[in-house]
């Protein structure tokens, strides 16, 4: 279990600050401790990834960030069976020359004001899950082995796709 993302998830759970950086914790996503994500109700942004995005209050604007963590580069197998609630952002994306290998995104329709998610470089097939995520303005997809789009048709906020 990486002591890092330990660290970090019980320190979110108490400050209850809406941004969790999780990337380069070398997690795979089967840790135990993954599943205490379901109780962080107050987080906005989750990101596994090495970069990740954060809107700014005043300008409502998205800006970059880079993930602040120094262990091992995470190589995600799945995603966590249980994710916060209320999450406006979440990043579980891989690299260009490093693909992830998440398959299922079922756990994504426990989240239901998703406005940005970025699942670019993995192995999904099935957009089934985000057919509730009728909020979705950013969807980034790049790199995965998608065929049929259709389950978006009722994504009729998304902007970026």
């Amino acid at each position: 279990m990486s002591e890092l993302a330990k660290k970090l998830i019980e320190e979110s759970l108490r400050t209850k600050h809406p941004l969790l950086d999780l990337g380069n914790c070398g997690l795979d996503g089967t840790e135990p401790i993954l599943e205490r994500l379901g109780e962080c109700d107050h987080l906005e942004v989750l990101s596994f990834s090495d970069t990740y995005s954060i809107r700014d209050e005043k300008t409502r604007e998205w800006e970059s960030r880079k993930s602040n963590n120094q262990g091992d580069k995470n190589l995600l197998v799945c995603l966590p069976a249980k994710l916060p609630p209320n999450l406006l952002a979440f990043f579980a994306f891989g690299e260009f020359d490093n693909h992830w290998k998440i398959r299922d995104i079922e756990p994504i329709t426990l989240i239901h004001n998703l406005i940005w998610l970025d699942i670019d470089y993995n192995q999904i097939t099935d957009l089934k899950p985000l057919e509730k995520c009728n909020q979705l303005t950013n969807l980034y997809l790049q790199e995965n082995q998608i065929s049929d789009i259709k389950p978006l048709e009722k994504c009729n906020q998304l902007t970026n796709l």
